[in-house]
């Protein structure tokens, strides 16, 4: 078998290597466009095809919650990845993918706190409604 899949996560070229180590040595599959993705193994050659063209990407960036922009990795050499938008950035990744969960974390996390101040705020209208004092 050597039918590689894209790239899950860029849509680039993969190739296959052999990976010597000190007590064994491993096959590994890495994408031709940033050779940060890589799937490494210690099984046959097929074994590691097989895994890299069963990977599923992630998400990729949502949307800024303050401009509605989605935001582009950003790699810069010696640093690493890095992501953000208006005010919110995220800093120094060793891979695209871990930037990108960093931001869809915290995005993730301000929805969460907006449907908690909705629901709260809704509590206390119908509460004040109600004619209702706090612990009643």
């Amino acid at each position: 078998m050597t039918d590689f899949k894209p790239c899950p996560f860029c849509g680039a070229s993969a190739y296959l290597e052999y990976v010597p180590h000190g007590i064994g040595s491993n096959w590994a599959v890495t994408c031709t466009d940033t050779y940060a993705h890589r799937i490494e193994f210690s099984g046959t050659q097929d074994e590691v095809i097989r895994e890299w063209n069963r990977r599923v990407p992630i998400p990729g960036p949502y949307p800024c919650s303050e401009c509605e922009k989605v935001p582009t990795p950003e790699y810069t050499e010696g640093s690493g990845w890095s992501i953000g938008c208006c005010k919110t950035h995220f800093w120094w990744y060793d891979t695209r993918e871990e930037a990108i969960r960093a931001w869809n974390l915290q995005w993730k996390n301000r929805k969460a706190r907006e449907i908690q101040e909705m629901y709260d705020s809704l509590v206390t209208a119908h509460r004040e409604e109600m004619g209702l004092e706090d612990g009643e």
